[in-house]
């Protein structure tokens, strides 16, 4: 699946944080790396909705172009994502 074949709700741009020393790109800096004082970037990155088809979960990516993780609600091992709508 391609990013021109995901309808325009499913991918958005949007402004995020990435943390040097967390090596973490988030659309919100945690408290916790900017009281430790680490070296925050702000970025334009893309934002995109996921859907677990095993249990159906909703979740989002920020500045990746697939899931990196299995499914943050039931971690199945061979469960796929497909985009949200």
């Amino acid at each position: 699946m391609t990013e021109r074949s995901l309808p325009p709700t499913q991918v958005q741009k949007v402004r995020a944080w990435h943390c040097a020393a967390c090596k973490y790109t988030t659309d919100t800096p945690h408290p916790a790396c900017r009281a430790a004082g680490h070296e925050l970037t702000r970025l334009s990155v893309s934002k995109r909705w996921w859907r677990c088809t095993g249990c159906s979960a909703h979740f989002s990516t920020v500045g990746v172009r697939y899931p990196a993780s299995r499914c943050p609600k039931c971690a199945p091992k061979f469960v796929q994502f497909c985009s949200f709508i």
